[in-house]
């Protein structure tokens, strides 16, 4: 598959808005193969795109700080895994400008480290309350799969815990 191809796929399915310390890369993620999407292909303004890059370095940041494990590593991850803190609410509404501009859902990423591995199965939508888990596996839906826990109306996705307390 060219390169053109590849990117152009990238646009059929549903995409996810994500940052992390560890790649500096676009936070729009092709849902297919979970491969950054350039934010030049993306039909939003300079400005947008600047308030792009920023949300993505901003969370960068506080990842970094958070996997340092120093004095700040809680605060950090309650930045990164509330939904109502500054820097997911500045997220969620840049995935919609997304979603908006591209026509394709944009879901928005939610970290999830620690938990309870009893309450994680049963968690619900941070924004909504609601049964998050989906059970069913689509072949189809690719890199998208990778999360468990998906709201629709709210356009969140995550993964189960990566570590247990």
């Amino acid at each position: 598959m060219t390169e053109r191809n590849r990117q152009r796929s990238c646009l059929t399915r549903a995409q996810v808005f994500i940052s992390s310390a560890l790649e500096g890369l676009s936070p729009v993620r092709c849902g297919d193969t979970g491969e950054p999407f350039p934010l030049y292909r993306l039909p939003v303004s300079l400005t947008n795109r600047a308030d792009l890059l920023s949300w993505s370095s901003a969370y960068h940041h506080l990842d970094c700080i958070w996997l340092a494990s120093g004095d700040l590593e809680e605060s950090a991850y309650a930045r990164m895994s509330a939904p109502d803190s500054e820097l997911s609410t500045s997220g969620r509404e840049l995935a919609a400008l997304v979603e908006l501009a591209a026509g394709i859902p944009t879901f928005y990423y939610m970290i999830r480290y620690y938990e309870d591995e009893e309450v994680d199965e049963d968690r619900l939508c941070p924004s909504c309350g609601q049964d998050w888990r989906e059970d069913v596996l689509d072949e189809k839906a690719g890199h998208f799969q990778e999360f468990p826990f998906r709201c629709q109306p709210w356009r969140l996705v995550s993964h189960r815990a990566s570590s247990r307390v």
